[in-house]
């Protein structure tokens, strides 16, 4: 696969956002780090094995880690990316 598209991004604070108003009052944001794997790093077949009915690349799996969270505390989050054509989700 290639690589992710740029502008990876997750907002998240106490207060709910609208669908499409990236700043609207999230306090934190974190960029989050993205993985893959390919059919080499499976142990054999069918899961190994590229085409029909074998290995289906997965696009890129992403972590990030939210900090400074109070227990007990509701939190929103958003996650999306500026180059995407989806944009914020």
């Amino acid at each position: 696969p290639g690589a992710p598209l740029g502008g990876a991004m997750v907002l998240y604070g106490p207060q709910a956002c609208e669908q499409g108003d990236r700043d609207c009052g999230y306090e934190y944001h974190t960029t989050p780090l993205y993985r893959t794997y390919g059919a080499d790093d499976l142990c054999g077949p069918p899961a190994n094995v590229e085409g029909a009915r074998g290995f289906i690349n997965p696009g890129f799996i992403y972590d990030a880690v939210m900090t400074d969270l109070v227990p007990g505390k509701r939190y929103y989050y958003r996650v999306g990316c500026q180059d995407a054509p989806e944009g914020w989700q």
